[in-house]
């Protein structure tokens, strides 16, 4: 199968580059809201559970990583079964810089951050409204 077909599904706008041979498509719009050092951002996103969200998002990334050679990073806002660390095969806290700002785990290419690294794998979280609101802003 060619490697065009893997990008073939983020064809959603008129905007494109060739990007290791294939084509890519972004939805990317030019003076909107940006994130310093981040040309691109793929979400995955469900409303409902157990879809493969979180395993599409790991099968892009390390394709992305590893294929063409992309610096990439995941998020996992899943609060309440984040499962990023264990599909990635990470068990490590991510360490603090000196400016206070976590440092992304990294396995295969893809640096990682999830909540599920801050929390026992074990452990219940309870969060409401407002506590999962604070946390998303900072993550």
């Amino acid at each position: 199968m060619q490697s065009n077909c893997f990008f073939s599904m983020l064809r959603v706008a008129s905007s494109s580059v060739l990007l290791g041979g294939a084509r890519y498509y972004s939805t990317a719009t030019k003076g909107g809201p940006s994130i310093a050092g981040v040309g691109d951002i793929i979400a995955v996103a469900s409303g409902k559970g157990g879809v493969g969200k979180s395993t599409t998002a790991v099968n892009i990334a390390v394709a992305l990583a590893q294929k063409f050679k992309l610096k990439v990073g995941l998020l996992d806002a899943d609060i309440y079964g984040p499962s990023i660390p264990t599909m990635m095969n990470l068990h490590a806290k991510p360490e603090v810089s000196e400016d206070m700002k976590m440092i992304p785990v990294e396995n295969h290419g893809v640096r990682c951050m999830s909540i599920g690294f801050l929390v026992d794998k074990d452990a219940p979280i309870v969060w409401r409204g407002p506590m999962v609101c604070f946390c998303m802003c900072f993550c």
